[in-house]
């Protein structure tokens, strides 16, 4: 006569190992979801913070004395980036020189030369700006907020971490 409890461990432990694996599936699914949502919504922060920054360089360019500075830049924890040159550039930009605002990523040039480049063409918002002089990165914090300043130098346009 066979055990009642021996048959029953087989289908038991089938009925955890899919349990198992269904509350995994599960929270993936709500960690893509809150990261999609998250990046979406810097992603327009992004936008709107370019945006301003373009209205102070129309000002600047119709009147070159002018320097504007721009306070509390986001989204926190992205970085402000300069794109100028022969060197690789976002597709946003056209080829042009241009700044964006994309997260950053870790760089190891011998895995993928341009990830940066393609972090900011995928995810990321770009102005193109006409002459700009080439600028260190500049990582957005919230405390202090990241502020800016922009001014025309000669031909070309400055941007600087204030």
């Amino acid at each position: 006569m066979k055990n009642k409890k021996a048959n029953l461990l087989p289908s038991e432990t089938l009925k955890i190992i899919l349990g198992v694996i269904g509350i995994v599936l599960l929270t993936y699914l709500l960690f893509a979801l809150y990261s999609s949502n998250t990046k979406e919504k810097k992603l327009v922060e992004a936008k709107n913070t370019l945006e301003l920054i373009s209205k102070h360089i129309i000002d600047i360019e119709k009147n070159s004395s002018y320097v504007r500075k721009v306070t509390e830049i986001i989204p926190i924890k992205w970085v402000l980036y300069s794109f100028v040159g022969n060197n690789m550039k976002p597709n946003q930009c056209s080829g042009q020189d241009c700044i964006c605002i994309c997260d950053d990523v870790y760089k190891m040039t011998w895995l993928m030369e341009n990830r940066q480049e393609n972090e900011c063409s995928k995810f990321g918002a770009c102005l193109i700006v006409k002459n700009l002089m080439k600028f260190d990165n500049i990582e957005l914090t919230k405390d202090p907020f990241t502020s800016i300043s922009i001014q025309k130098v000669g031909k070309w346009m400055e941007i600087k971490k204030l």
